[in-house]
């Protein structure tokens, strides 16, 4: 699994429990938070795809 998208899932896990379990995070926090943790999610599996292809063309 790519770096990205570890730090995808850490980034947006922590957002979510943050949010429901210790104290509920303001909207102009929450929303720029997850919204980077999607970004980066998108970018790791388009960097593991390209990756693989270029491995196959080898």
């Amino acid at each position: 699994m790519n770096r990205l998208i570890i730090a995808a899932f850490v980034l947006g896990g922590l957002t979510i429990a943050i949010d429901h379990l210790v104290y509920s995070l303001p909207d102009w926090l929450a929303v720029p938070l997850f919204t980077i943790a999607v970004i980066l999610f998108v970018t790791g599996i388009y960097k593991s795809t390209k990756e693989k292809t270029d491995r196959q063309s080898l």
